[in-house]
């Protein structure tokens, strides 16, 4: 969408309002970081590009016009309906974060962060074990040094990314301890938790044995692009395993058979993990279930856990 063209912004006012009218009151904004770009059509950067993904987005991920049209949006469609937001906006680290988000800025509520998700010097399609002393060095400095005019948004898992008790560890053993340990995280720091279907009863990456398995289409394209490149087929399989986006969109196991619908789900949950199901959940006191609900109440009971 363009932007630039007001009467476009208009009609995303409207559409908020619209829904807004009929109840909702709370707003995720798709990689809204990217909606302003440098005039000019610049070339992008190769080094930045392969460092990040995509090259030319340092002329996107944060547009000169980008927080005029936030401001803009909030004014006219969120603050009339008291209405929350948050933002997705890859690439925008803590101080970026605080010229969107905050009292002062008037803007967004809060923005997602994704610099925590991968351990410095990797990408999601590595196959690495994730730091998790790299994520207590940056929960601290946020901890320490957002400020309390900014509110953060707390998630380890969402839609385009693998699980992340298997990029910790994928040995079983250490499961539960993981899930507990996210759970702890989520719901004991400062900040508004989100929890990502599956979470709470601790599921992992799925055990994908084909190509064919996958429906993600960045994974495909992914497998394609690496062995183009020359790297064998086995290689550049492990590596979309690593990364892809289908191990959080297979469906809940609601039972140890696997069940979902009577109806052909998008893709398949694997067998081998059936074990991981909201039914024996439910029934275990000790699960991760359980500690997802004696967290939430607590948290619910002594707000002074979470505000300061």
């Amino acid at each position: 969408m363009n932007w630039t063209n007001g009467a476009m912004r208009q009609e995303i006012t409207d559409m908020v309002k619209w829904w807004s009218d009929k109840g909702i009151d709370g707003f995720r904004l798709d990689v809204i970081n990217y909606i302003s770009k440098r005039d000019g059509l610049p070339d992008g950067s190769k080094i930045i590009g392969d460092m990040m993904g995509f090259t030319g987005i340092e002329h996107y991920f944060f547009g000169p016009d980008l927080y005029r049209y936030l401001n803009q949006l909030n004014r006219d469609a969120f603050v009339p309906y008291h209405a929350f937001s948050v933002g997705e906006t890859p690439g925008i680290g803590m101080e970026m974060a605080k010229l969107l988000s905050g009292d002062y800025r008037q803007a967004l509520d809060m923005v997602f962060n994704f610099d925590h998700l991968e351990t410095p010097g990797h990408v999601r399609f590595d196959k690495y074990k994730y730091d998790l002393n790299y994520y207590k060095a940056y929960i601290v400095d946020y901890m320490k040094h957002y400020g309390n005019h900014y509110w953060m948004a707390l998630f380890f898992e969402n839609h385009d990314n693998p699980r992340m008790i298997s990029k910790v560890n994928k040995n079983p053993v250490f499961r539960e301890a993981l899930g507990k340990l996210i759970a702890t995280l989520l719901l004991t720091l400062k900040g508004t938790p989100f929890i990502f279907q599956g979470q709470e009863i601790g599921m992992v990456n799925q055990q994908f044995r084909s190509l064919e398995d996958f429906r993600d289409v960045e994974s495909i394209q992914k497998y394609h692009e690496l062995v183009q490149d020359g790297m064998a087929t086995y290689e550049a399989f492990s590596h979309i395993v690593a990364g892809s986006r289908d191990h959080a969109r297979v469906p809940v196991a609601w039972t140890k058979d696997g069940d979902f619908s009577t109806g052909e789900p998008w893709i398949q949950n694997d067998n081998r993990n059936a074990h991981i199901n909201v039914e024996d959940a439910m029934r275990d006191p000790h699960s991760i279930y359980h500690f997802y609900k004696t967290l939430i109440a607590l948290r619910k009971k002594h707000p002074s856990i979470y505000l300061w």
